[in-house]
């Protein structure tokens, strides 16, 4: 069952947030003081008072020092920074809405799992960080924004 639901008007998309989640104010995690008007922080939530949980942030394509080109650049970057062995999975997908989702699974040293999701949306990619505790709690976060709807109010 979902939970809460994120929409986000300027890029046209919602998703229902996983049940056992719930959606935290993104100021508190330190990531504002970086943002820009090409990569700022959009949603994030997590598992009650656990430190696990989804970091979605919004990227836009071909600017700056070194600009990304699509989301198989972004992901490569992802990838480099992983050792081989922790990674569970790599795979692309066209959802229901028709949005292409590229997503990436590794294993922290520490025992939690990693994911990263991303798609298109216009001149940006939205980026998901998802960690958890367990295989099932990373799938849930994964098929919560792989199931991302289009809304009919996108600006």
């Amino acid at each position: 069952m979902g939970g809460e639901v994120y929409r986000n008007a300027q890029f046209g998309i919602e998703m229902t947030i996983p049940s056992n989640m719930h959606q935290v104010d993104v100021s508190t995690l330190g990531l504002t003081a970086k943002a820009t008007a090409d990569d700022f922080p959009m949603m994030a939530a997590k598992e009650g008072d656990d430190p696990y949980g989804i970091v979605m942030i919004a990227q836009r394509l071909n600017v700056g020092r070194m600009p990304l080109v699509d989301a198989a650049d972004f992901m490569r970057k992802v990838e480099n920074g992983r050792d081989p062995n922790a990674i569970l999975g790599r795979g692309e997908t066209t959802n229901a809405s028709g949005l292409v989702m590229d997503h990436l699974d590794w294993k922290e040293p520490n025992g939690q799992f990693g994911s990263a999701v991303i798609t298109r949306v216009r001149d940006y990619l939205i980026v998901v960080r998802c960690n958890a505790k367990s295989k099932a709690d990373i799938k849930a976060m994964v098929d919560a924004f792989t199931s991302m709807r289009r809304t009919a109010n996108s600006k």
